[in-house]
């Protein structure tokens, strides 16, 4: 009997963690001509289609807890008209769980004493949100935070005030709200209502009905229901108003504790996500830098320069340079505009970088480009022993191609290039730190120009160093 009670508070309870769940209403009573072991249980819900999900769960938990045995149906007997989404179990337990005492009521024996031992104003001041009413739901009593939110104008409670005319029974579901009614369900937690709110949002109290035998009056010992500080202040009640014996008053200081931290924890995942985004786009931004280096540096000193590495500057002994220019160059760019020229060496110089693919010339790196000319070298960073050959086969690939393209000065004939080769020693090394550039100092320079400028047009020149 005190399980079926209790079930009405469970849910209560689970409608408070739950935001938004909205928690059937359960309330128990005995079958008057049974044997004891026999109950109904009406089942509310504003969601349909659960009553069987209800006498499952219902069996497996009497018979898991306390090793029960029951039937549950649909009952039809009762006799009271039922409300919209209302459905009425009728429970029989095992014949050999019948209860030992069977009390006719539920009301508590009475004690010895009949003597109050603590003032009504003491009381009040104890428990300021009670309330007692007698058995014509007459308020006679009442807590200070009470008296202060329901007072007259006059300070005092107007005569003859009943507790349901100022609120209404959320849970349980009764069928009226009457003494008897109460009584019968005296086990359970009663949350009421306030009917008429005076502030934000109506007062909600959540406690428990305490029949009085001296008094023939009930008190219902009770809180504030309230989730959080805002919400207890729209009530018109204060946190002051709550006594220190109160767990309601920790409950909502945990709240607005847990509230912080989830914000704080919300703030911080926020954050996390900023600095997640931050990096990656860093890690873009790193990518790109690494890009640009690797394609104005030789891969192996761009290593050491992403590791700020001091990359000292070397002498190499024997590598091969090549020089390419356009012929004609001079007189096409007096005659065309610069935009023309910017255009025609762009589309040269993206053609040269197609031929130079690292999967095919892995030993030759292009230094730079100097108007028409185009630099490129083997042997230097890295050190190979076939620099001469590696560098001659790229020329050929590079007249190959120049003569299956038409030259944009003279669409009657196909571009052509003069190409010059040396070998010989030379000193390399990174300048600058801002903008670095790798760049080649020694007569070697020098004369790979001359080659390429005062070689035979058109053709690969090759120098007697080179050659041999």
């Amino acid at each position: 009997m005190d399980f079926l009670e209790q079930l009405d508070g469970l849910h209560d309870h689970l409608s408070t963690t739950f935001v938004g769940y909205h928690a059937p209403s359960f309330r128990v009573t005995r079958d008057e001509w049974g044997d004891g072991t026999e109950f109904y249980l009406h089942y509310y819900s504003t969601r349909p289609g659960l009553g069987p999900v209800v006498v499952g769960v219902l069996k497996a938990s009497l018979k898991q807890l306390f090793n029960v045995d029951c039937q549950v149906e649909v009952s039809t007997d009762q006799e009271e008209e039922q409300d919209p989404g209302e459905i009425c179990f009728f429970i029989t337990m095992s014949s050999k769980q019948k209860e030992i005492d069977r009390q006719e009521s539920n009301v508590p024996r009475p004690v010895n004493s009949t003597k109050s031992l603590i003032s009504p104003q003491s009381f009040s001041h104890l428990f300021p949100f009670h309330i007692t009413f007698n058995r014509d739901l007459e308020i006679t009593s009442c807590g200070n935070v009470v008296r202060r939110l329901f007072q007259s104008s006059d300070g005092l409670l107007k005569q003859g005030l009943t507790i349901d005319s100022m609120f209404e029974i959320v849970r349980p579901r009764l069928t009226g709200f009457s003494f008897m009614n109460i009584l019968a369900l005296i086990n359970t937690t009663y949350v009421l209502r306030q009917r008429v709110a005076t502030t934000t949002k109506p007062l909600k109290l959540r406690g428990r009905m305490t029949y009085q035998w001296q008094s023939n009056t009930v008190i219902f010992l009770c809180s504030p229901s309230a989730t959080d500080l805002q919400d207890l202040f729209e009530q018109g009640v204060y946190l002051t108003d709550i006594p220190v014996h109160d767990a309601v008053k920790d409950l909502i200081l945990m709240s607005e504790v847990f509230a912080k931290e989830q914000e704080a924890a919300k703030q911080m995942e926020a954050m996390t996500q900023v600095m997640q985004s931050r990096l990656e786009e860093l890690e873009t931004e790193k990518k790109k830098t690494d890009r640009l280096i690797y394609s104005v540096v030789p891969p192996a000193i761009a290593d050491d320069l992403r590791c700020k590495r001091t990359i000292p500057s070397l002498r190499y002994d024997d590598v091969t340079l090549m020089f390419s220019s356009v012929d004609g160059f001079a007189a096409f760019s007096s005659t065309h505009h610069p935009i023309e020229i910017v255009r025609f060496l762009n589309r040269l110089y993206t053609m040269f970088d197609a031929i130079l693919d690292p999967r095919v010339h892995s030993k030759v790196y292009k230094v730079e480009t100097i108007a028409d000319n185009y630099i490129v070298v083997s042997g230097c960073p890295v050190i190979v022993e076939d620099h001469a050959l590696a560098i001659a086969n790229l020329a050929l690939d590079l007249v190959d191609r120049c003569e299956r393209i038409d030259d944009v000065t003279d669409a009657t004939r196909a571009l052509k290039t003069t190409i010059g080769i040396h070998s010989g020693e030379i000193v390399a090394g990174i300048i600058g730190s801002r903008m670095p550039r790798y760049c080649l100092f020694g007569d070697t320079i020098n004369l790979t120009s001359r080659t390429a400028a005062y070689g035979k047009r058109g053709f690969i020149n090759v120098t007697e160093e080179t050659y041999t």
